[in-house]
Formats: structure tokens, sequence, C-alpha cells
């Protein structure tokens, strides 16, 4: 079994590579009952999304399509502003 620390370098790395089918099953077995570990998954899945859409999207998306917390979001939008603007 994973411990959390191991799990979430896992779901980390499943956003950029493919998983061999031990660590996909090691991590799902964790996922099954750590409801942390679950959350962190989906808050990364979610952060990978905003990332892979274009800076307008972004804006235009994250006020009420995503479930972060509105200094999350006010941090997120602020930063693509920047980058925009550079």
């Amino acid at each position: 079994m994973l411990d959390c620390f191991s799990a979430t370098k896992k779901i980390s790395k499943k956003m950029d590579e493919k998983l061999s089918l031990k660590e996909n099953i090691q991590l799902q077995s964790h996922l099954i009952y750590c409801k942390k570990c679950k959350r962190f998954e989906i808050q990364t899945k979610k952060i990978d999304e905003i990332l892979k859409m274009p800076p307008e999207k972004i804006l235009e998306k994250t006020s009420h399509n995503i479930c972060l917390n509105l200094e999350t979001q006010e941090k997120i939008i602020n930063k693509v502003k920047n980058k925009i603007n550079q």
C-alpha cells in the first residue's frame, strides 16, 4: 500500500506520463480509501485543465466552472493577467 506522500507523487507523475500497471493499481487502491488524496487528484486534474486552456479562456472559466476558493481563483487570474501582459 502507498502512503499519502507516495500517492501524491504518483498523481503528479500521472499528469505528465503514463503510470505502469503496477503503479496505477497501487494508486487506485490508495484512492479508494483516502479522501484527501482523491481530493488532491481532482484538484490536480482541474489545474491541469486550466493550464491547457488558452489564457483568455481561463479568465472566462475559472470563476464559475472551477471549484476553487475565491483567494485561489484571484491568484490564478492575476498570474494569467500578468502572463498576458508580458
